[in-house]
């Protein structure tokens, strides 16, 4: 029993520290930082439903860049505007989001996750599109979440 003391003076510095190191349990600013991510989830995926572009455009912080898959960088929200205004012949039929993963850090969050799109193009038929995303998301002064980067990848197809 006597080399068993050891145990519990050091349990009580470790499991603490490790804890800690590991994200620990949620604070209550944790835990109110996820539901406000998740809001803003859910409006980015209803207003692409929509394809309501100057909504989606709005979510981006003044700095916030759209990395696009040929490797562009959309920079703003008036060049995310831009850019999403040129879809006057998409329909979207469903588009889904599906978070796999979420770390909040103070005023920075990243979120990981899956994408579902069916869309509808004039002229060219319907498309069902799948895919991954990564969204760096910051904390802005007024305490709204805005899109620092946002990053999706389509599935082969």
């Amino acid at each position: 029993m006597r080399s068993l003391r050891w145990l519990v003076p050091i349990a009580l510095v470790a499991v603490p520290f490790a804890l800690a190191r590991a994200g620990g349990p949620a604070s209550a600013a944790d835990a109110a930082a996820h539901r406000e991510l998740d809001s803003s989830l859910r409006s980015y995926e209803r207003w692409t439903r929509a394809l309501a572009g100057d909504s989606i455009a709005s979510m981006f912080a003044p700095d916030g860049e759209m990395l696009r898959e040929d490797g562009s960088v959309l920079r703003g929200p008036g060049a995310v505007a831009g850019f999403l205004s040129g879809f006057k012949s998409v329909h979207v039929d469903s588009a889904t989001l599906a978070l796999e993963a979420e770390q909040v850090m103070g005023d920075d969050a990243v979120q990981w996750g899956t994408f579902a799109q069916v869309v509808r193009i004039d002229g060219q038929g319907t498309i069902h599109a799948r895919g991954r995303f990564v969204w760096q998301w910051r904390r802005q002064p007024d305490g709204r979440w805005r899109l620092r980067r946002a990053l999706t990848q389509s599935f082969p197809r």
